[in-house]
């Protein structure tokens, strides 16, 4: 197991697939800044997939409230409108 420090922005490493339309799409513009998820599409808006890897900066663990909560459906989208949030893109070791 390695780990890595990891400060602002913050990363979260999506998994490219065929058919995105069954999970949540990550789309990124070209410098890989999270824009957006889209909830499974119906129209093709990505091919790069929530993988539910990240890390995050200490103030983005500030943001989720004490509740139950959906990160990727509540912080996220607060956290890429603040151009805070970055997709790694391609292979790496976790």
């Amino acid at each position: 197991m390695s780990s890595t420090p990891c400060w602002s922005p913050s990363l979260a490493k999506p998994a490219q697939v065929e058919d995105p339309s069954k999970y949540g799409v990550v789309v990124t513009d070209g410098e890989g800044k999270v824009e957006r998820f889209v909830e499974k599409p119906r129209t093709f808006v990505g091919d790069k997939i929530n993988a539910g890897i990240y890390c995050l900066s200490p103030s983005v663990l500030g943001r989720i409230e004490d509740r139950p909560t959906s990160i990727e459906k509540e912080t996220f989208p607060l956290v890429a409108a603040d151009s805070k949030l970055f997709a790694m893109v391609g292979w790496s070791r976790v």
